[in-house]
């Protein structure tokens, strides 16, 4: 949205630039590192990004959602894609009801 402005807003031009340049090295976008990459600490970056509707709803238009990720014993918290509950039909038919 082009109300998104300061610190949410380069989280937002960041999560595009790895959306446009490096989406398939991406299991998950850390907020850990989100954080650090907008200059803010965890708490402020929870309070001021995670939770601002305006960043959610970016997000979401994006694909993306809060999630998980376990990795050698620790769960990373970050961005993940929105797993939708629908496979595609490979023939690309659909027939209602």
């Amino acid at each position: 949205p082009e109300k998104v402005k300061g610190k949410v807003r380069e989280a937002v031009d960041l999560v595009d630039w790895i959306l446009h340049y490096e989406p398939g090295l991406w299991d998950v976008i850390p907020f850990n590192w989100l954080a650090k990459q907008v200059d803010m600490d965890k708490s402020n970056f929870r309070r001021t990004v995670r939770n601002n509707p305006d960043f959610r709803e970016a997000m979401q238009e994006r694909g993306l959602e809060e999630g998980e990720l376990a990795n050698d014993g620790c769960t990373m918290k970050g961005l993940t894609f929105i797993e939708h509950p629908f496979t595609e039909d490979p023939d690309g038919d659909y027939i209602a009801n």
